[in-house]
């Protein structure tokens, strides 16, 4: 069964001391690193991501990886193949 919209397990935040409001976000298996304010960082935590970000936001999000429908093994079953 295929899980809804939510932040992937291998996303990781890391708010930026010397901006207030801005966060790196990094992601362990595609290797995408951004700067992103604040309101993404909530939204990605939201429980329903679609209904607090665009479209066009999801879209960006989901194509660096930060955003997926995988549950926890499919995502670990993926690295194991990008490893291999």
């Amino acid at each position: 069964m295929e899980e809804s919209l939510h932040k992937s397990y291998y996303t990781i935040t890391v708010k930026l001391q010397a901006e207030d409001n801005k966060h790196m976000l990094i992601h362990g298996y595609t290797g995408a690193m951004d700067i992103v304010d604040s309101n993404i960082v909530n939204a990605l935590n939201a429980e329903n991501i679609s209904s607090v970000l665009s479209e066009d936001e999801i879209s960006l999000l989901s194509q660096r990886g930060y955003l997926t429908n995988k549950n926890v093994e499919e995502e670990q079953k993926h690295i194991m193949c990008i490893a291999s």
